[in-house]
């Protein structure tokens, strides 16, 4: 019995160091992918004039859109609406498809007390 034991770790140990080949080759992927969107981000420049974003507390505005194109001012997102506008549709779809619109929306506070549309007092004038 005790030998029985002893096999089950060496073979669960064998299983298992066969299993981490396999997957060590994957972790690279992911590591490479994850690295690859984390540079996305970072070299963050603008759409028309391919200026690059330098101060982190004043980021590049995105195309209201379909988030997908980001310009350093108001002049470079109307000069470079020209081009961006063919493509702005189908990125908008892609976009949309994919975002989470509900947490994407900005929250609107409603003031204490007011309701939307007409007030009482406002049906008898």
């Amino acid at each position: 019995m005790s030998s029985s034991p002893q096999e089950e770790p060496t073979a669960a140990g064998e299983s298992s160091s066969s299993q981490q080949p396999t997957d060590s080759p994957s972790a690279p992927e992911e590591t490479t992918a994850s690295s690859s969107s984390s540079r996305d981000p970072s070299p963050s420049q603008c759409s028309h004039c391919r200026k690059v974003e330098t101060d982190p507390e004043k980021p590049f505005k995105p195309c209201s859109k379909c988030q997908s194109e980001k310009y350093c001012s108001r002049d470079c997102q109307k000069a470079g609406w020209k081009m961006h506008k063919k493509v702005c549709g189908e990125k908008a779809q892609k976009w949309a498809a994919t975002a989470n619109l509900k947490m994407d929306a900005p929250r609107v506070v409603k003031k204490e007390g007011h309701r939307g549309g007409l007030q009482k007092w406002q049906f008898d004038t």
